[in-house]
């Protein structure tokens, strides 16, 4: 007799309008782990990574003398990321899992190569622009590949594991990274990343199946290039850099109404609304838009992801500000300030498993999004009450309450969108609550950046007379130690108060995403032992059409 089929997991696929036959049992099989491992593999490096970036960020920028611009270095990867994402949906219509998957790797590895090499601050950033290009691609693809095997109601449960893997790498990455940076030199903490990235690639291409049924025909280039959608990606990346660059600007020390800040500003506003009008056009003309309004349109799609983007802008911040109270304003070392993160990586693995865990018992998961996002209000609040009488029990456990309440919500957010959408737009879907997010991350470091320099030039004026005092210790954290002991308190200060301003700002933002999230529908989840896929349930005449416009344009490789 042969093995018992799982109920829990079915080994029938559909993808892009095909049946795919893959692995029996793959949930007990050791096929299945070795594809979860792989994925998973992936994960764990982008997670050491983006802890490792929060911190040491201030001593990279500081090595460089630009500690002002030191939330560039977190920028820059989140706006590659934030245009590459979309675009990584529509590479799927031609490129399969492993292969897409593999590209995305690549990417990142060949940029945490390139910030491991560079000799100036400007190419360090042009290099993370490039490991966020990879980065989109891992979370979104890994995603993609989990729904694909997963049935609905279990996709959380599994979706709290692979965030249970990226706590872990974050966990250790900032004071792994830390240790490294102060024993050998930030350099080190690039270099260490690619031995686990080349492996996990490896073992991915080779154990990732493959759909059986290719095409392949002398258009698939062209086909390629127009699902990309090249004038979209240009407009995008125009918007959100303009703005960014303005902010940046602004925060370098120059005013509003500077014509390079105005300028800026005024090309981002226009830049915004011909992306909207062109995708707009493309759609009605039916080609593919990087965010498509018959999916972004949907009411449980567009209230997910406002509260997604808002509550993503929260936690940018709040990952990039607190390694700098640390080094800053404690005068603590790298690997200190990487090890404060620990509570919030806990707080992931945490979260994510348990929303996880409950949706797979009660099929419910809208109350559960709502009450997830006040738990990062409340770090919030806690930080931003954060002074010289802290106790040291205060600033390791305030942290705590975001993790759990972040990894919650990206479960349940990404679980009420899937519930809601037509099996055949899942890609489309992911792909765009997943740009929503690296663009609310994105804008959240830079404006949280720009609101504490200026609180910080702000609080230095009314303490500084010298200009040259107040540039030295804006750019240079080692500055601070040359001061005369008075003089060195007043600028920790005023390093003080711009940091608890911006958590405060960051509370009010996490309120904002709790009133967003509140027209969200709760959808039937189904039963465990349904199909793998999800997805609202759809014709056959629409699951149809929809594969023949979404997968028969060009093909696979």
């Amino acid at each position: 007799m042969g093995p018992r089929r799982s109920k829990g997991l079915q080994p029938e696929l559909r993808l892009f309008g095909r049946k795919e036959l893959w692995a029996d049992e793959l949930d007990l099989s050791l096929s299945f782990f070795s594809h979860r491992l792989s994925v998973w593999g992936t994960n764990l490096t982008f997670a050491l990574s983006s802890t490792a970036i929060a911190t040491l960020s201030p001593q990279i920028a500081s090595h460089f003398e630009h500690v002002e611009l030191s939330s560039y270095i977190g920028s820059c990867f989140l706006l590659a990321s934030t245009v590459f994402t979309p675009l990584f949906g529509g590479v799927l219509d031609h490129l399969s899992r492993p292969v897409a998957m593999v590209l995305a790797g690549s990417l990142f590895g060949v940029g945490t190569l390139g910030c491991a090499m560079s000799n100036s601050f400007w190419t360090l950033l042009a290099a993370r622009g490039v490991t966020g290009a990879g980065g989109a691609g891992i979370l979104t693809l890994s995603s993609i590949i989990t729904t694909d095997l997963i049935s609905l109601r279990e996709r959380g449960y599994y979706q709290g594991l692979m965030m249970v893997v990226f706590g872990c790498g974050a966990a250790v990455g900032g004071p792994i990274a830390g240790v490294l940076s102060d024993t050998y030199g930030w350099e080190t903490a690039f270099y260490a990343q690619l031995p686990l990235l080349v492996i996990s690639l490896i073992c991915l291409f080779i154990l990732l199946p493959r759909p059986a049924h290719l095409s392949h025909h002398h258009h698939k280039r062209t086909s390629l290039l127009s699902s990309l959608d090249l004038p979209g990606t240009t407009l995008l990346l125009l918007s959100v850099g303009s703005l960014l660059l303005a902010l940046s600007i602004h925060t370098s020390g120059f005013a509003w109404g500077d014509i390079r800040v105005a300028g800026l500003l005024v090309t981002a506003v226009l830049a915004t609304v011909l992306f909207v009008v062109v995708e707009r056009g493309r759609e009605i003309a039916g080609v593919r838009v990087l965010v498509a309004w018959e999916v972004f349109g949907q009411k449980n799609m567009f209230w997910t992801c406002v509260s997604a983007f808002l509550m993503s802008l929260a936690n940018g911040s709040i990952s990039f500000m607190i390694p700098l109270w640390f080094v800053i304003v404690r005068s603590s070392t790298s690997a200190t300030a990487g090890l404060h993160l620990l509570p919030n990586s806990l707080g992931l693995s945490f979260g994510s498993l348990l929303s996880g865990q409950i949706i797979k018992v009660t099929g419910r998961y809208r109350v559960l999004g709502l009450l997830s996002l006040v738990f990062p209000v409340l770090s919030a609040f806690a930080l931003s009450r954060w002074g010289e009488n802290t106790s040291s029990a205060e600033e390791w456990l305030a942290i705590l309450p975001a993790g759990i309440g972040y990894s919650s919500y990206l479960v349940t957010s990404l679980i009420a969108i899937i519930a809601s959408v037509p099996q055949a737009q899942i890609a489309k879907a992911t792909a765009i609550s997943y740009f929503f997010r690296t663009l609310g991350g994105t804008l959240g470091v830079a404006i949280c950046a720009s609101l504490q320099q200026a609180i910080l030039g702000k609080e230095l004026r009314t303490r500084f007379d010298d200009p040259s005092v107040i540039a030295s210790i804006t750019h240079s954290k080692a500055y601070l130690s040359t001061l005369p002991p008075f003089e060195k308190e007043l600028a920790l200060q005023a390093y003080e108060l711009s940091l608890r301003a911006t958590f405060l700002f960051t509370a009010i933002v996490g309120v904002a995403a709790i009133a967003a999230a509140y027209p969200v529908e709760e959808h039937h989840l189904g039963e465990t032992g349904d199909k793998a896929g999800g997805g609202k349930k759809e014709t056959v005449e629409e699951a149809r059409t929809e594969g023949e416009n979404e997968g028969g344009s060009g093909s696979r490789v």
